[in-house]
């Protein structure tokens, strides 16, 4: 979260949002000592906000980056002797799958799976789906560094900086990103070869068909 905007600016940014009646941030650590930040909001009774709504009406005042993540709708919160709310009583959603609106889908190919594996131990959430936004889950420029080291480690690839975080925003684009670069890599020459591998076999196959 960006050291700039202080929870109790978000806090207050939130409640003038017509539906919001009051709003909690409360940082967290996680185990491997990341900061992040989680938003609980009480909504007025008349009229509940979607978490899209919250997300869309603090675009406008916020880089997308620095909008937490985690952003949980209560009931009520429960009130001290001192008349503060008691933050303690919270839930941790560490690593709970956020709210972003987004119907989850796993991942369809072994690239797609090894690239929500890393989202995860990255973005601390248990649940990572094709579509999920990467900054909506809590990602932001520091965290896509590390993200690209990971890939490129883990895939043994020395896939270009800037090709995956282009691309990065979603387990889909960054999946295509990396396929086409390693497409890319074959010369023309061993492109030739596989096709004409690919048109051998077929021939062959339609001479054993025509053979029975």
């Amino acid at each position: 979260m960006n050291e700039l905007i202080s929870s109790a600016q978000i806090e207050q940014m939130l409640e003038k949002h017509p539906d919001i009646q009051q709003a909690v941030a409360k940082i967290h650590h996680s185990n491997n000592q990341q900061q992040y930040t989680c938003i609980y909001i009480k909504a007025n009774i008349n009229k509940k906000p979607t978490i899209r709504e919250i997300r869309s009406f603090l675009h406008y005042k916020l880089p997308e980056y620095i909008i937490p993540s985690r952003i949980m709708l209560v009931d009520d919160f429960t009130i001290m002797a001192d008349g503060a709310v008691d933050t303690g009583s919270l839930p941790d959603l560490e690593f709970c799958r956020c709210d972003t609106d987004v119907e989850y889908v796993p991942p369809r190919s072994n690239l797609e799976n090894i690239l929500c594996r890393i989202w995860s131990s990255v973005l601390n959430v248990n649940t990572v789906g094709v579509y999920d936004n990467f900054f909506s889950l809590g990602g932001h420029p520091y965290l896509a560094f590390q993200l690209v080291s990971k890939v490129r480690t883990i895939l043994r690839a020395n896939i270009p900086v800037s090709a995956i975080l282009t691309s990065i925003p979603t387990i889909e684009q960054s999946a295509l990103a990396i396929e086409m670069f390693q497409f890319a890599q074959f010369s023309y020459t061993a492109l030739e070869e596989l096709v004409e591998l690919e048109l051998k076999n077929s021939n062959t196959e339609l001479l054993l068909t025509e053979e029975k």
